[in-house]
């Protein structure tokens, strides 16, 4: 459960001598990406908590942490950031053993934040060196711990995992706990992965290739990939293993007309228009002008010159009507809780609240609702999200079916037994109450009739990275 990969910092990067100044350090970066009003909280990693709810997300609160403190060395920086990522990973299971271990107030209750902190990152460092009586003590501890403290994860969470992915839950939830790799996408339009793979070589990087993913390479260590020449002459760009594996469920082909419904700053988009080797026609739609202004320069450096963006107000702006009927793919890469994403960003299942759940749910069956329409007679349709749970993946599929006159293609996972009874239910809301306290209410369909050809979760194994769905859909 706390085994390291190579991406975590081992002997090499340890620091001269881990003291109490580096220790306090640890526990004041800590301090930086907890809540703002952590200090009255009677648990730093309680379930639900609204406070963590209003929390920036941790990479950004780190990241200015350090930027004010700029005397401090790299190996110092590289450990400080890892220790308060395990924690973040941990924190449930660790917090609770050191309450149970009696480190609480006399009067039984937890002990001010400032006190708790150093504890926890001195745990930390102890399972990290696998030094000392407590780290042995921790892991019998953790053995007999129900599975949401065992795997740090709120109950909702755990609930919403288990249910999900059934007789699979405990091993994802394993490995949500361990750091991401560091994946890249091979640009087809230079070559081929395996080309990629000896060029890196030859610049001191080692890579390997993914099974399912043909563009794709895992690479070893944390090298600094975008300071190497083959990054700025195009050849690779950095993509989880399943966000391309969303691309290449959509079979684009040579020639065709294609829109990212949910282009964000374009990592899909690149991967598509490679695919169809900078033939045809691709339209990148995003409601987030600063998302998507980040895929000029990338377009540039790729050598790809077929893609055309457009902000959209929302996915009912009137601009889309010029499009209607005109794609042969239209890909809907959907906003979504992202709880597939807690290994590069495990702030998140303390930052997620459960009825942040049912705003996406409405917001993704409205996208679905608008990219249908775009589609030619024949055009397929696909569906995907990094989320790990049933209510924005297998039920949504369910709501389609009911919606769009096919037959779901749920099958599997446990996750898909609620499905049946969510699409009988036509505005999938169950009373849920959407973002800003709306009653959610359901789009109204289109006259387009799609039919299923298959779904699947993309779970990678340890040494992988995030978590998705997609499924495919042809329009009759």
């Amino acid at each position: 459960m706390n085994d390291r990969t190579p991406q975590e910092s081992g002997a090499r990067d340890m620091p001269p001598r881990i003291d109490a100044r580096l220790l306090g350090l640890a526990a004041d970066a800590l301090a930086a990406v907890l809540p703002a009003d952590a200090a009255q909280a009677e648990r730093l990693f309680a379930t639900p908590s609204s406070a963590w709810g209003k929390t920036a997300p941790a990479d950004q609160q780190l990241g200015a942490w350090l930027r004010r403190h700029p005397s401090l060395g790299a190996r110092d920086r590289r450990w400080l950031s890892d220790r308060v990522y395990d924690v973040l990973r941990h924190g449930r299971a660790y917090e609770s053993f050191l309450e149970e271990g009696g480190r609480a107030d006399a009067d039984g209750q937890a002990s001010a934040v400032r006190e708790r902190l150093p504890g926890l990152m001195r745990l930390s460092e102890a399972l990290r060196t696998n030094a000392g009586p407590e780290a042995a003590a921790y892991r019998q501890w953790l053995e007999q711990q129900p599975p949401a403290v065992r795997f740090s994860l709120p109950d909702w969470l755990w609930e919403g995992l288990a249910a999900t992915h059934g007789e699979q839950a405990e091993a994802l939830a394993a490995t949500l706990l361990l750091p991401a790799a560091i994946e890249i996408r091979s640009n087809l339009l230079k070559g081929k992965a395996t080309a990629l793979q000896k060029k890196l070589a030859e610049a001191g990087v080692a890579a390997e290739t993914v099974p399912e993913a043909p563009a794709a390479l895992r690479v070893t260590g944390r090298p600094a990939l975008i300071r190497l020449p083959l990054f700025e002459n195009g050849w690779f760009e950095l993509q989880d293993a399943g966000s391309q594996a969303i691309a290449e469920c959509g079979a684009a082909r040579r020639g065709e007309r294609v829109i990212d419904f949910c282009a964000g700053a374009g990592g899909k988009t690149l991967a598509l228009a490679a695919r169809m080797r900078n033939q045809g026609q691709v339209l990148a739609f995003d409601t987030d002008e600063a998302r998507l202004s980040r895929l000029g320069p990338r377009l540039k450096r790729a050598g790809v010159d077929i893609v055309t963006q457009m902000r959209l107000k929302d996915s009912l702006d009137a601009r889309l009507a010029r499009y209607q009927g005109w794609a042969d793919l239209v890909l809907v890469d959907a906003p979504c809780s992202g709880s597939g994403t807690l290994r590069r960003h495990p702030d998140l299942k303390w930052r997620l609240q459960p009825q942040e759940v049912a705003h996406y749910r409405q917001l993704q069956r409205q996208i679905m609702a608008a990219a249908a329409r775009l589609l030619r007679p024949g055009g397929r349709l696909v569906y995907a999200t990094c989320s790990l749970l049933a209510d924005e993946n297998e039920a949504q599929m369910a709501w389609l079916a009911h919606k769009a006159g096919g037959v779901s293609a749920v099958g599997g996972a446990a996750g898909a037994a609620g499905a049946a009874e969510r699409a009988a239910d036509p505005t999938g809301s169950g009373g849920a109450v959407g973002a800003g306290g709306v009653q959610a209410t359901d789009p109204a369909w289109p006259a387009v009739s799609l039919q299923p050809v298959a779904q699947r979760y993309w779970l990678p194994q340890p040494e992988g990275g995030d978590v998705f769905f997609m499924a495919s859909w042809t329009r009759a």
